[in-house]
């Protein structure tokens, strides 16, 4: 297992479905609960589920703040995904907007499937060359 994939979310019961999907696969998964704990943490990660809701600072800001830290220290960027709860149409292409924009890659929306998770693993880990990380 080499792939690394940090699941942030302060939803337990879809964090803890996120990571049942998600460890059914061949990586390695972790979990925090807030955009802070992302921002220090990103470096690590290839692939990073997001939720847009976060108390604090929100998965957008995190994703933005992900984005920066990757400039300035000239890392490779992890694939960020965000997940978007429930809305209507208008108000979900406005969040994708808004996540796009902060540097975010895909977009998935609640409620969560296996499939689309395993497609976007696919998509975003699996089919891609490893990028070598040291954790400190």
């Amino acid at each position: 297992m080499s792939n690394r994939i940090l699941v942030v979310e302060d939803n337990k019961l879809v964090r803890d479905a996120m990571l049942s999907y998600i460890n059914s696969f061949d990586v390695n998964c972790y979990a925090v609960t807030t955009g802070e704990e992302a921002v220090e943490l990103a470096e690590y990660f290839d692939l990073i589920f997001i939720n847009v809701d976060l108390p604090g600072i929100s998965g957008v800001e995190a994703a933005r703040q992900i984005r920066e830290k990757e400039k300035k220290k000239r890392l490779d960027p992890s694939a960020i995904i965000a997940t978007v709860g429930a809305t209507t149409a208008t108000t979900r292409r406005q969040a994708e907007q808004e996540c796009f924009t902060a540097g975010i890659n895909d977009c998935l929306g609640k409620p969560l499937t296996r499939d689309d998770v395993r497609m976007l693993i696919g998509r975003w880990v699996l089919a891609k060359p490893r990028k070598l990380r040291l954790l400190n």
